[in-house]
């Protein structure tokens, strides 16, 4: 499992996989090389206080460095707790489905479950990216590249309070309140002006491998790797070095051009370790699980 995760990291993922019990497993075993490993192993936690305030507790950054988060949420909806004037812009974005928002690392987020796609959620899971900002870098607030470090925290609505639960889940696999598991979704987290959709995958189905890595799928060469690394605000754009693929692995992201792709279908899966290493010749249909499949309208 190691080295799968080590050539995951190697070919530029992020939270990439939807089943890995938690994050530091995958940065300690690649020896994550960048300055900020020492960092990891201080006593930082994501936490929700009595107010149902999200926030991470902890952390110590270096002397004069500027700290961001990108807060993001697999079902419901996240926002700031205070309308940072950084980010003011992003917060006020008209249509923002809410499914992330950024703050300082000093400041945090409230989650609540209702979810733009109509559905309400009981449980989700919230990840906090961690990033430095260079204000000499060119780049803007936004800009993920100086990466830092993520937490995740599994939360729950308990009769109308937001509490940690206490059964973790893995982020992408939330728990909608009809109560039915049996369901996968493509869903849209952002669309800009010019046509560009970004989607997520996420599922209600009971996840127990240790190790599912989600898998993009198309009949045509449409699916392009999202930059993640360049911010999700105020646009997601597509990652250069892979676009125009009809097959996608390892990416949580992914973003499309609509004006080339209106009615042709996407298709996200989980596939095991296994079936990863020899994913580039194409998947056989009985080693999808948990499929969904989305028309882009």
């Amino acid at each position: 499992m190691k080295e799968t995760l080590k050539q995951i990291m190697i070919k530029g993922g992020f939270s990439v996989i939807i089943a890995v019990v938690a994050m530091s497993l995958y940065l300690t075993a690649i020896h994550f090389a960048n300055k900020y490993f020492d960092n990891i192993t201080k006593p930082a936690d994501i936490t929700v206080n009595d107010k149902g305030e999200i926030k991470i507790e902890g952390f110590e950054a270096e002397k004069n460095e500027i700290i961001y988060v990108l807060w993001e949420t697999d079902g419901g909806n996240i926002k700031p707790i205070e309308n940072n004037s950084e980010f003011q812009e992003q917060n006020q974005q008209e249509n923002n489905k809410w499914y992330y928002a950024n703050t300082s690392i000093e400041e945090g987020v409230v989650w609540s479950s209702s979810d733009a796609d109509g559905n309400e959620y009981t449980t989700a899971t919230v990840r906090a990216v961690i990033y430095s900002y260079d204000k000499n870098s060119g780049n803007n607030q936004y800009y993920m590249g100086n990466y830092v470090n993520e937490m995740t925290i599994t939360v729950t609505d308990k009769n109308g309070k937001i509490e940690k639960s206490e059964n973790e889940r893995y982020f992408s696999n939330p728990v909608r309140a009809e109560g039915d598991n049996n369901w996968s979704q493509i869903y849209s987290i952002s669309e800009d002006e010019e046509g560009l959709v970004t989607y997520r995958y996420r599922t209600g189905q009971n996840i127990d491998d240790e190790l599912l890595i989600l898998s993009w799928e198309s009949d045509e060469s449409i699916l392009c790797e999202t930059d993640y690394a360049a911010g999700l605000y105020p646009r997601c754009s597509i990652l250069e070095d892979n676009k125009n693929k009809n097959l996608i692995l390892a990416k949580d992201t992914i973003t499309i051009d609509k004006n080339m792709a209106t009615g042709k279908k996407i298709y996200g899966y989980l596939i095991d370790e296994d079936t990863y290493e020899s994913a580039d010749e194409g998947v056989s249909e009985s080693k999808k699980q948990h499929k969904a499949e989305i028309v882009v309208e």
